[in-house]
């Protein structure tokens, strides 16, 4: 917990937001609970389902927890395999106010229209969509 707030005070001093990355697979949804609960009374401005290696499936199922555990003020970001715009929309629906996935350029697109509220461009969507790029695997070889 320590570590965490000063991560997050760090960030804080630099005006800056603080995200804490709740890597939801190993916990059981107990444990997922507590971890929110230490991160929002950290400070955290979000938390976030995990690195983004998740299906959508489990990543809006892991939203919807994260959303449950914390209050108002602090945000869910879903990260995760999204392929479609409805798994996008169905983390939107599960709590998440901003969505992080390898998207395709068309899907990337379309979800940001998607959510776009007219006439003020997508600063001021109820829902921010980013891709990120697509990770790649490093591997080394023993010799």
């Amino acid at each position: 917990y320590n570590d965490m707030l000063a991560v997050i005070d760090m960030a804080h001093s630099a005006l800056a937001l603080a995200g804490v990355i709740v890597e939801a697979e190993p916990l059981g949804e107990d444990l997922l609970r507590k971890a929110c609960r230490l991160a929002e009374r950290a400070g955290a401005d979000y938390v976030v389902t995990s690195a983004g290696e998740a299906p959508a499936r489990r990543t809006v199922q892991r939203t919807g927890v994260l959303r449950d555990s914390v209050g108002p003020r602090v945000q869910v970001k879903a990260c995760g395999r999204f392929r479609t715009l409805a798994d996008v929309r169905a983390a939107a629906s599960a709590g998440a106010t901003r969505i992080s996935a390898p998207f395709d350029p068309e899907l990337a697109r379309t979800a940001t229209e998607s959510f776009a509220v007219p006439g003020s461009g997508p600063s001021l969507a109820p829902v921010s969509v980013a891709s990120v790029p697509r990770p790649r695997t490093v591997g080394s070889r023993a010799g």
